[in-house]
């Protein structure tokens, strides 16, 4: 029972995703079309008849757009399995339409096609903004729908004046609430509400942090029964097509059926006992602390602990001022109390510090220099080295000169929070240890690499998540292997 209590307590976890603020998170919208007529041609070719169909019902809405006969909106939810070719089919979505509806704006550098996606490190991928960062959404969202005041909805208005089509990616992770609010942004700003909206993902992945996900029915929201349901079924995915097959048999696996002999073997065959420091991916996070504690002692014998510092208003004077020890009651917040850190930690950003630069809650790196200054205990400094070394490019071009072993690393400052309702502050740097991690927040991440640890997976579409990290089975080391554990959401068992 208190394993249990202990689990669902993860998945109930902050999300510092939902906690996007103007000053936190860069914009970024990108109308351009990178791809030639002539590569973009090639992508459409390659779709399969499912994707094809989609497709051209989308292009003619499109055309039907461009030709002024004011067609219905389209809400169209494109889901599927492993390697079917979402992010293609979304790709010639994208180009094409954006191709054919330019013509309608007013301005070349007006915004006609709008990708956006829930999480920092999805929306870069995506070369997007973030879904709250894109709409002015807060973190709390409640019903009813609380209008965006008249200077701010001018605001968007004017920015999306030209907006015919929406896409939000990984839409399972959107709550009935986020939708709501998204539908509302839209109506504020469009008023006549003629948007088109294609949302993609899969439900047979975890569900939102936070609220109802859409495939559970709320009877004060009725929105997610507009969008018609596209199912990719079809493995195009020509790179180990085996382990995508077998993926797409755990994802609908029911509870307390007998899984394919095959597909059995094929997962215990993963199950080698080999000692690797590839990502861990766990169900709990104490599963996650202690392996990244092991680590941290194992990796860097020199470490430090920093301590958050925490503020709090002088009610005499109204100024901040250092407190001892840290806020009793600070809530939404992925600054820690304590963070241990050492040079050579495998490290992820916990906060969308800037998206544009793939500064986000996700990206993942490793600590090459921490700055101390004389006298004082809080690091002046940070340095992280991103596995992607797209991720913070622009802070280095700006950064100044570095000694040569710091050349590709990305200089961190501490950020600032604010954690308390009466105004309370924390400064601390927003980082935390990434040898492992659960499998809720590794949730759209792909990797060469992966270490499935089976013991205590709690719930429906975890084993999938977890397995799907991987792109291929060369990379998968399983840890106790559970035929069990294996099943889907309840929903859909």
């Amino acid at each position: 029972m208190a394993e249990r209590q202990e689990a669902v307590a993860d998945h109930q976890d902050h999300s510092p995703d939902l906690a996007v603020t103007g000053e936190q998170v860069q914009h970024l919208e990108k109308r351009n079309n990178v791809m030639c007529r002539s590569n973009g041609l090639l992508l459409v070719r390659s779709l399969n008849d499912t994707q094809m169909r989609v497709f051209y019902q989308i292009r003619q809405w499109c055309l039907n757009k461009v030709s002024g006969k004011h067609p219905p909106p389209l809400h169209v939810f494109i889901t599927g399995g492993a390697g079917t070719g979402k992010s293609n089919l979304i790709k010639a979505i994208q180009y094409e339409s954006i191709w054919l509806l330019s013509p309608l704006c007013s301005h070349p550098d007006n915004v006609s096609v709008l990708i956006t996606a829930p999480t920092g490190f999805a929306a870069y991928n995506l070369n997007a903004a973030t879904i709250h960062h894109t709409f002015s959404i807060g973190v709390d969202i409640h019903l009813p729908y609380t209008p965006l005041g008249e200077e701010k909805i001018n605001s968007l208005r004017t920015k999306f004046s030209d907006l015919q089509m929406l896409i939000i990616e990984e839409i399972s992770m959107v709550n009935h609430n986020l939708l709501a609010y998204i539908h509302g942004r839209l109506c504020q700003m469009k008023q006549s509400g003629n948007i088109c909206v294609i949302a993609v993902g899969d439900f047979y992945q975890l569900p939102p942090v936070k609220g109802k996900p859409l495939y559970v029915e709320d009877f004060n929201i009725d929105l997610w029964s507009l969008f018609s349901v596209v199912q990719l079924t079809e493995v195009v995915r020509k790179k180990d097509t085996v382990f995508a097959e077998l993926l797409n048999r755990v994802r609908t696996h029911r509870k307390k059926t007998p899984m394919l002999k095959s597909d059995v073997d094929i997962l215990k065959h993963c199950e080698t006992g080999e000692v690797s420091s590839a990502l861990h991916i766990y169900a709990t996070t104490q599963q996650v602390n202690e392996h990244n504690i092991q680590r941290l002692y194992d990796v860097c014998r020199d470490y430090v602990t920093i301590e958050a510092q925490d503020f709090q208003n002088n009610g005499r004077t109204g100024k901040l001022e250092l407190i001892q020890g840290h806020h009793a009651k600070a809530k939404n917040t992925s600054l820690a109390e304590q963070l241990l850190l050492g040079e050579g930690a495998r490290v992820m950003l916990c906060q969308n510090v800037d998206v544009s630069d793939g500064l986000v809650n996700g990206a993942c790196g490793v600590i090459t220099q921490i700055v101390q200054s004389e006298g004082v205990k809080f690091p002046k400094m940070v340095y992280v080295k991103f596995d992607d070394e797209n991720v913070g490019a622009e802070r280095r071009r700006q950064s100044p000169s570095v000694s040569a072993e710091l050349v590709g690393s990305t200089a961190f400052a501490p950020e600032e929070e604010r954690v308390c309702k009466k105004g309370g502050l924390r400064r601390q740097y927003p980082l935390k240890l990434a040898w492992a991690c659960t499998i809720h927040k590794v949730q759209g991440i792909t990797v060469d690499d992966v270490v499935v640890c089976f013991e205590r997976i709690f719930a429906g579409g975890q084993a999938y998540v977890a397995l799907s990290r991987v792109r291929s089975l060369s990379g998968l080391i399983i840890e106790q292997f559970d035929e069990d554990k294996i099943y889907c959401i309840s929903i859909f068992s």
